[in-house]
């Protein structure tokens, strides 16, 4: 049997029309042969909705009250798709991340999954009735509900995957999105076509540094199986795959994606509790983009660039430092170019800071790897440089260039 893992994201369903069209689709992939295992995320803008509700109460709302609150944003997908289908003529039925057996560890509003022992969907394939899976949610060893994290329905939809290879020979994963495919430059800086092939580790540095397509510990967990991944528009037969791939060629530029960011820099007084705030940061899901320690005058200097939205947490864990003085900037910006080789071709290097000279863009750091170059600016400068990194590496779809 071939079995279609079919993820639909919240930028696809809007509403109940949405939810028709969603059930649509389903319909032809079933038509077309594959029997569908559907994941849905909540529909746009609802789990933003109720985390305004939830923090209209209270700052800091309990985790534990938190996730029972943002699961149900799933449930409700679940329940109208699996509502559709069934007026259409196709046995389907919704079930929670915990009635599906995704266990997690117990922890609130990040959780990561233990392992997935497909209660109950076995057995809806095996009745021939369309299981719909609410994404971004489990069940902890306590028996407590927890989510996965925002965009963690990509994790779900992976992770269901990998458990139903174990059962069936031919089990693939699609994500629908409301673009045709991952595209190389954000669409509302520049017109740009799909990325036809793309590697894990491209998939993967792109979610990290701002790109919203799949979330990059979903495209981990792919690459740790090799599952290829389809993602393509609700309408559209191409899109993009991410797969395992062998480069043979020279360094390439894929994409450019940016992301708000805040720079810090800490003088303290001493810099023994150095690794215990490291290690609080990590649990807490805080990963800096760059950090660096140094000494000035015998004091210790500490530097972090971090995303924007962790700066909340940032702030928390870091307050009891013993601080001397603290510089913070706001108003930045995380620019980066990502491909293959990119971080170890001085031509690609070379590109990037003659375009930001070019514009006057004053650049605060500059970090690379294998499979990105980041620039930090100010944020009033972003889609110019944007857009003109697109034009240098040839990004802008050359029918729609002015």
């Amino acid at each position: 049997m071939n079995i279609a893992v079919l993820k639909f994201g919240g930028s696809v369903i809007g509403g109940l029309d949405d939810i028709g069209r969603v059930a649509r689709r389903i319909k032809e992939r079933m038509d077309g042969g594959a029997f569908p295992v559907v994941v849905v995320s909540a529909m746009r803008g609802m789990t933003d909705e109720l985390m305004g509700m939830a923090r209209a109460l209270s700052p800091h709302p309990p985790g534990r009250e938190l996730d029972m609150l943002i699961s149900v944003g799933e449930r409700i997908s679940m329940s109208l798709l699996a509502i559709a289908l069934n007026e259409l003529g196709i046995p389907a039925r919704s079930y929670t991340g915990s009635q599906v057996g995704i266990i997690t560890e117990n922890r609130h509003t990040s959780a990561r999954v233990y392992e997935v022992k497909l209660y109950r969907i076995l057995d809806s394939i095996r009745e021939g009735v369309v299981p719909i899976v609410a994404g971004f949610q489990g069940v902890s060893l306590e028996r407590e509900v927890t989510t996965l994290g925002r965009g963690g329905s990509d994790l779900t939809a992976v992770a269901l995957t990998v458990a139903l290879r174990r059962h069936f020979d031919e089990v693939e994963v699609e994500f629908y999105k409301n673009v045709e495919g991952v595209l190389p430059v954000a669409p509302s800086i520049a017109p740009s076509r799909p990325i036809p092939l793309m590697s894990y580790e491209e998939m993967i540095t792109m979610s990290s540094l701002g790109a919203r397509i799949i979330h990059s510990r979903a495209a981990s967990l792919a690459a740790r199986y090799e599952i290829p991944l389809h993602i393509h528009g609700l309408e559209s037969k191409g899109g993009t795959v991410v797969k395992k791939v062998e480069f043979l060629e020279a360094p390439h530029v894929r994409g450019i994606v940016s992301m708000p960011a805040v720079s810090v820099y800490l003088r303290v007084r001493e810099d023994r509790r150095l690794p215990q705030v490291i290690s609080r940061l990590s649990s807490a899901g805080v990963s800096p983009v760059l950090f660096y320690h140094t000494y000035l005058d015998d004091e210790p200097q500490l530097a972090f660039v971090i995303r924007e939205s962790d700066l909340g947490t940032f702030m928390d864990i870091t307050s009891g430092y013993d601080v001397i003085e603290e510089v913070m900037q706001l108003d930045r910006v995380l620019v980066s170019v990502v491909g293959y080789g990119v971080g170890n071709s001085s031509e690609v290097k070379d590109t990037i800071l003659s375009t930001s000279e070019k514009l006057g863009i004053h650049v605060d750091a500059f970090i690379s790897d294998d499979y990105r170059v980041s620039l930090l600016i100010d944020r009033s400068r972003e889609v110019e440089l944007v857009r003109a990194l697109a034009e240098a590496f040839d990004l802008i779809a050359p029918d729609s260039a002015e």
